[in-house]
């Protein structure tokens, strides 16, 4: 949402040319207001002593979980002009398919918020989770549950490094792994995660600017350099190994829909 506040056509302009997707991300709601509407971190340290607004206590907020993530699903769709049905985060929430009902068939890209980790284990293959915490018992996750709504999405989380020069040396045996232990008979699902706080620079001054009179954008040395790194880690490791058909270029929402057109022939008599 910061890319719409800095170029209002941001979202739209990149799905309408690149084919960009979307997912929503948030560990909120972080408060309640006055109107009992679930709120941001941002709005509620803004609000904090509000009269009305309920503080961020976990179990006070649960039941509008999904609320919040249905609003901020239907704004993304809104300012990018594409649907929006992938979500990571509220890896502490426990019910899953109400997370699905509010139209979120598949959530992505755990990490633990409190450590930044994500599962230490290669994983390929989707599954509908079990109704437990991802956070605070993974193992339970891990459990595959065909009543589940919603389907899990495993990928490489946040493990890229923020030290981009070293990206290559750690994508390479990411998607070698990948490859070698992908299963034929099954979907199998690879995609890598770094965090937006890693693209900045070193030296504080604008990373991207734009002169809102003119709508001049001017790049830093440090954008330009990391745009860099990562064209050449896709180029020489990815587009090679997609050429070669060991790789498929697609989106977290066609991989949840290939899983379950997979599953729906397994269940066939």
């Amino acid at each position: 949402m910061g890319a719409h506040r800095f170029d209002p056509s941001a979202l739209a302009d990149l799905a309408a040319r690149y084919g960009v997707a979307y997912s929503t991300h948030t560990h909120g709601p972080n408060c309640i207001d006055s109107s009992g509407r679930p709120r941001s971190a941002e709005d509620c340290r803004r609000s904090a002593s509000a009269p009305g607004w309920i503080p961020a206590v976990a179990a006070c907020c649960d039941e509008s979980v999904p609320v919040y993530l249905e609003n901020l699903r239907r704004l993304l769709a809104e300012v990018s002009g594409i649907a929006v049905t992938d979500h990571n985060g509220n890896w502490e929430y426990g019910n899953p398919n109400d997370l699905a009902a509010v139209g979120v068939p598949t959530w992505s890209a755990f990490k633990d918020n409190r450590t930044q980790r994500t599962f230490d284990v290669l994983m390929n293959n989707p599954w509908r989770p079990s109704a437990t915490s991802a956070r605070d018992d993974p193992n339970g996750f891990l459990i595959h549950d065909p009543a589940t709504n919603i389907v899990y999405l495993p990928g490489c989380g946040q493990a890229i490094t923020q030290n981009l020069e070293r990206l290559p040396a750690r994508l390479a045996p990411m998607a070698s792994q990948f490859i070698r232990f992908a299963d034929p008979d099954r979907i199998n699902t690879f995609y890598i995660v770094t965090h937006i706080g890693h693209f900045e620079s070193d030296d504080g001054t604008p990373y991207v600017s734009v002169d809102r009179g003119t709508g001049e954008i001017t790049r830093s040395d440090a954008f330009e350099r990391d745009l860099a790194i990562w064209d050449r880690a896709l180029g020489d490791i990815v587009d090679p190994l997609v050429t070669e058909g060991y790789l498929e270029w697609t989106s977290l929402a066609e991989m949840g829909r290939l899983f379950v057109e997979w599953e729906s022939g397994c269940l066939t008599p």
